[in-house]
């Protein structure tokens, strides 16, 4: 199931614009913004596009099959930031591997970590960049919130 699950979640990131850039167990790392065509707005909207189509392939699709096999359902928090990705080049001559670092993607890891089942925790500057019809289903964290930058909740009703 976790073959199905990771290959479901890289398509919906391809679907967005986006790009697989690592499995991590059971999570996936996406990157929104590598076609020279796009713009800060349009890849932070794509990437919260994607955690919304997340939401609902777990929703409509996944989790009812699980639930009709008799197996424990998938839910999982999302953490979208925007901001500088550094593309680093790892492992020994002849198989390197490339790799995302920076705070940008720890930050959005950080979130990710923080944000419940269904669930999806942006930075500001992804706020910032959404259409302001978009930014009314943000809400900012609870006052427990460490880090320093500014995030917010961020939840959208799906019409049945």
């Amino acid at each position: 199931m976790q073959a199905l699950y990771l290959s479901e979640m890289s398509a919906v990131i391809r679907d967005m614009g986006g790009v697989t850039e690592k499995y991590t167990g059971d999570g996936v790392l996406g990157l929104f913004g590598t076609e020279s065509d796009t713009t800060g707005n349009t890849d932070a909207s794509r990437a919260v596009q994607a955690a919304l189509w997340i939401n609902l392939v777990l929703k409509r699709s996944l989790n009812p099959v699980l639930r009709e096999l008799g197996l424990p359902e998938i839910g999982c928090g999302q953490g979208v930031d925007y901001g500088p990705v550094y593309i680093e080049k790892v492992g020994l001559r002849g198989e390197n591997q490339f790799s995302l670092a920076g705070p940008t993607v720890s930050l959005a890891a950080k979130m990710q970590g923080v944000s419940p089942a269904g669930g999806i925790t942006i930075g500001r500057d992804v706020y910032n960049r959404l259409p302001s019809d978009w930014q009314k289903y943000a809400t900012r964290p609870p006052q427990a919130w460490s880090y320093p930058y500014e995030a917010f909740g961020f939840t959208a009703a799906w019409s049945e």
